[in-house]
């Protein structure tokens, strides 16, 4: 008698511990998804629409197609791409540096004057003081704009300018550093090819064990299911104590608690393996717009 209680008492406890902790992530997940702050929302329960069981046979993945998939969608790389064409821009602003440049300049001016206009026979005479005046003819800034607005005095520039880079130190040094930025750049991207090549597999790997790892889970509840159910019929037929019972019943209470572990684990590779390839939105529906 006190056996049974004291495993129930036991279990008892590992269950309010674990109804605690499915409030305290309950409460992170309404954070992340901002459902924490409005107090009707809040109050709302969390329902999952996945479920951890899940049919194994329809998660299949083909390494080859995947990694082509990731190399299409895979942001860091198409990054690293776009500074390749960063860098052949380099390289040619560089090598325009080492040519002849010949430049054709022209400048056209149109200006109006404009003022009161005061002639003296002389500014100063031969003591230094000023030279009555003769005439004054009047203006202003209307004289202004119209000599400029009717183009009376205008002047043009016209001018070639050639510079030869003869012995240029600085444009070979620029021309030298923009070729090896760009075969740095050119290693960075089959740097990133590889290490996106190595991520696919390693989580197409870790599905494929995760898979593995539920079907012997399953294996192994199938035949603790078994185990109990003999050990009940030898109860009931007498030839067997209850002590013997129970240890059944907490193998297979383990057994499903493996069973829905490996579940969840692969559960969470799948979401890693599309992250890795870049279909996450895709594969829960989700579609941002611009």
């Amino acid at each position: 008698i006190f056996n049974p209680e004291q495993q129930l008492a036991t279990n008892e406890v590992g269950v309010a511990q674990a109804r605690f902790n499915l409030i305290q992530k309950e409460d992170a997940l309404r954070k992340q998804i901002s459902a924490d702050l409005d107090a009707q929302v809040r109050k709302l329960p969390l329902v999952l629409t996945d479920l951890a069981d899940m049919p194994l046979e329809t998660i299949n993945f083909d390494n080859e197609q995947s990694v082509h998939l990731a190399m299409q969608n895979r942001p860091d790389l198409k990054q690293a791409v776009q500074t390749l064409d960063v860098d052949d821009l380099g390289i040619q602003t560089a090598r325009n540096e080492l040519l002849p440049n010949l430049a054709l300049t022209g400048n056209y001016t149109v200006n109006g004057v404009g003022g009161v206009y005061t002639q003296n026979s002389n500014v100063f005479d031969q003591n230094g003081n000023a030279t009555p005046v003769l005439t004054t003819v009047p203006g202003g800034i209307s004289d202004a704009m119209s000599q400029m607005f009717g183009f009376g005095f205008t002047s043009y520039q016209l001018g070639l300018r050639l510079a030869l880079p003869i012995r240029s130190r600085a444009a070979s040094a620029d021309m030298a550093d923009a070729v090896v930025r760009k075969r740095q750049d050119a290693l960075t991207v089959r740097t990133t090819e590889q290490g996106i090549r190595l991520d696919i597999l390693n989580g197409i790997t870790n599905v494929e064990s995760s898979k593995e790892s539920v079907k012997l889970a399953k294996i192994a509840q199938d035949y603790a299911q078994k185990a109990l159910d003999a050990e009940n019929k030898k109860y009931e037929l007498g030839t067997e104590l209850s002590q013997n019972v129970l240890l059944a019943q907490n193998a297979l209470a383990q057994a499903e608690s493996t069973v829905v572990t490996n579940q969840i684990a692969l559960r969470k590779n799948l979401l890693n393996l599309w992250v890795k390839i870049g279909t996450l939105l895709d594969e829960r529906g989700i579609v941002i717009q611009p």
